[in-house]
């Protein structure tokens, strides 16, 4: 369900964003995934051992 919004919704937020000002998608976008990645390790230190995936 998460994939099938970010495709619907992601577009709609591309075309708004490059309508607006075209150079700022990109880094909009790598603004974005970078926080994502930070958030991504900081929630993975608060899961119990059995449920992480990487290792560590």
């Amino acid at each position: 369900m998460s994939w099938g919004l970010g495709m619907v919704v992601g577009p709609g937020i591309g075309g708004l964003v490059l309508q607006v000002n075209a150079f700022a998608l990109w880094p909009l976008a790598a603004g974005c995934s970078l926080l994502v990645g930070v958030v991504a390790l900081r929630v993975e230190r608060t899961l119990p051992a059995g449920v992480r995936r990487t290792a560590g």
